[in-house]
């Protein structure tokens, strides 16, 4: 049961996008990360998981609809780790 949970958490994460949003007063580009949580075997959102954006040290929850919302992240290159509680980790 716990390994069904956790394959669904893993891939949960669908609809990723990242897209430049222009900073103010300042020649880089900062980017927005928006992303859909939900249970791959049923398709529903999925509400309270963590997101955490590794480098940046920056954690957001998914809200009912299962979306969840980063902004001003710089340039880069970054690791994405999701987790929720009541599932254990592989």
């Amino acid at each position: 049961m716990a390994q069904r949970a956790w394959r669904s958490v893993v891939a949960m994460l669908i609809g990723v996008l990242l897209f430049p949003v222009a900073a103010r007063a300042q020649t880089r580009r900062d980017a927005v990360l928006v992303a859909r949580v939900i249970d791959i075997e049923t398709g529903n959102p999925l509400e309270g998981v963590e997101l955490r954006l590794v480098e940046l040290g920056r954690v957001a929850r998914s809200n009912r609809q299962g979306i969840v919302h980063f902004t001003k992240i710089p340039p880069g290159s970054y690791n994405l780790f999701a987790r929720r509680l009541g599932i254990a980790r592989r």
